[in-house]
């Protein structure tokens, strides 16, 4: 204590530094650099330095179960360093951030660490790409997560909470992350993106925010906020700002917010589709230049408005959207667009096939239906508008239900694949029957299943034995017929032989729901986070 740094360690290699205490150092408590790799920091007390614990130049480090708080600069802090497992550390009330990872920083792992009421950022990630930040604790900070610059980093199943201003920040050209499974939640902003692109924001709970719950700020483009919850906002649910044009915002419930979803100033040629927009004071808004976007297959229910289009809004393309017991279901002014499908398409009607243009439902349409196809036979108004095939029921009765498996599909990407233990979620928006597993093969090997369990905390069944290679090897039975329900969840372990098709995701969203991975051990013993199996439950 009372030195420049505690303990400086250069150019050293598989050593222990553990149970120490380093304090009231000018510059940092611990410090490796020049190359150091492979030793683990450990059960150290690090506080009131000036940094806690500083990795520069340094590889294939551990830090765990350290407490470095009420540091003068930050709590740990890599530069340059790669590899790095960061696990079970605290970093409270450090008076910048609590973890720093910069500059150069790559492939470093941070999982169950708890960064708290630090003065700026609970993670700052600056320059630094293919990082992964799993089930961390994140309160009390100016902001929770930030990403500046930063590429191909994966925030997974993080819990942040209270910050003064962004639960998440992604700004100046962070490209190709993945948000995914995060609760967001009494923040500014839950969370934020400026100047981002082809981002995946994807299952996360992002509610009771005291302004957005997630937002896209100027020029944000081809990002994918899919499945998300964003409600009981005080502001916006979900919001596309300046600019932010060609994102896809799908399969979101967006309740009880100020604004559910709102396009706004020059954000073009997005998709909104198959979101649940309800309850707010205005469901769906476009306003301000925000021209040909796509809103279809979307529910906006018991709001003020149900849709509002303002402020030469114009060529949006607006069809099969139920818009039901809002108190004005539609609001369009000094913006003309298209209320139904541009072209045919083919439906199911009470029980007969029928193709025509398909516009949307309005509760409050009166209208009639002489020849019973299910459209009506005048037009619906809207302002300068019209609605010219307005449906006679909500869209969900013009359609006949999907095929019913639960099919991951085959991988563009399979390799690299080996066999081994997958362990994960399944969460099918159908209900599907079952008898049989099929597993898809990279070409030209045995790739398949030898084993598999499907279960909750109630329930659960095998397949029977696998047979080895012979007759229908692929498809393997279980051990009786069974129902896998809408929208519940249930848990899989899948022993694979050979070399199966691999989906390299954390997350997959299928036509018939989600299928997750939460660890895959492979047959050498390595483990995997984002290993999810090519397949197909069917009866």
């Amino acid at each position: 204590m009372n030195n420049n740094r505690g303990i400086a360690l250069a150019d050293v290699h598989c050593n222990n530094l553990k149970g120490n205490v380093f304090s009231n150092n000018t510059a940092d408590g611990a410090y490796l650099h020049a190359n150091s790799s492979y030793n683990t920091i450990a059960n150290n007390t690090v506080k009131m330095n000036g940094r806690g614990i500083a990795f520069v130049d340094a590889h294939n480090n551990i830090i765990s179960n350290n407490n470095a708080s009420n540091n003068n600069i930050d709590g740990f802090y890599l530069f340059n360093s790669t590899y790095t497992q960061i696990t079970f550390n605290t970093a409270n009330l450090n008076r910048y951030r609590g973890i720093v990872i910069t500059a150069g920083s790559n492939h470093n792992t941070a999982t169950r660490n708890t960064a708290n009421s630090n003065k700026l950022d609970g993670f700052g990630l600056f320059w630094s790409n293919t990082n992964i930040l799993f089930d961390n604790e994140v309160a009390n900070n100016s902001a929770g997560i930030v990403l500046v610059a930063s590429n191909n980093t994966i925030l997974n199943h993080n819990h942040i909470t209270n910050s003064k201003n962004d639960g998440i920040s992604l700004s100046s050209l962070s490209n190709n992350n993945t948000l995914i499974e995060n609760n967001v939640s009494k923040n500014f902003d839950g969370i934020h993106l400026s100047y981002s692109s082809n981002n995946s924001i994807i299952n996360n709970s992002v509610s009771f925010n005291s302004f957005d719950g997630i937002r896209l700020l100027s020029y944000c483009s081809n990002n994918s906020i899919i499945n998300n919850d964003a409600s009981n906002n005080e502001y916006e649910g979900i919001c596309l700002y300046d600019k932010s044009s060609n994102n896809s915002i799908i399969n979101n419930d967006v309740l009880n917010n100020e604004f559910g979803i709102r396009i706004l100033f020059d954000s073009s040629n997005n998709i909104i589709t198959n979101n649940n927009a309800s309850n707010n004071t205005e469901g769906i808004i476009l306003y301000g230049d925000s021209n040909n976007n796509s809103i279809i297959n979307n529910n906006a229910l018991y709001n003020e408005y149900g849709i509002i289009l303002h402020s030469s809004s114009n060529n949006n393309v607006i069809y099969i959207n139920n818009f039901i017991n809002n108190t004005d279901n539609v609001y369009s002014v000094w913006s003309t667009n298209i209320w139904n499908s541009t072209e045919k398409i083919t439906y199911t009607y009470k029980g007969k096939t029928y193709e025509n243009y398909l516009g949307n439902y309005w509760s409050d349409y009166n209208g009639t239906d002489e020849n019973n196809d299910g459209i009506g036979d005048t037009y619906y108004p809207v302002d300068s508008d019209n609605d010219n095939y307005p449906l006679m029921k909500p869209f969900e009765n013009y359609f006949a239900p999907t095929e019913n498996v639960f099919d991951t599909g085959p991988s563009e990407n399979p390799y690299p694949s080996i066999m081994g233990n997958h362990t994960g979620i399944i969460t099918p928006n159908q209900t599907i029957n079952v008898s049989k597993l099929y597993t898809y093969p990279c070409s030209g090997t045995g790739g398949h299943t030898e084993y598999a369990r499907i279960y909750n905390d109630s329930w659960g069944i095998e397949t029977l034995p696998w047979e080895g290679y012979g007759g229908d090897w692929h498809n393997l039975s279980f051990t009786e017929p069974f129902k896998l329900y809408a929208d519940e969840e249930y848990k899989f372990t899948i022993i694979t032989g050979s070399y199966p098709q691999i989906h390299h995701n954390i997350s997959l969203l299928t036509p018939n729901g989600w299928i997750n991975c939460t660890k895959f051990i492979d047959a050498n013993g390595k483990v995997y986070y984002d290993w999810i199996p090519a397949i197909r439950f069917f009866w």
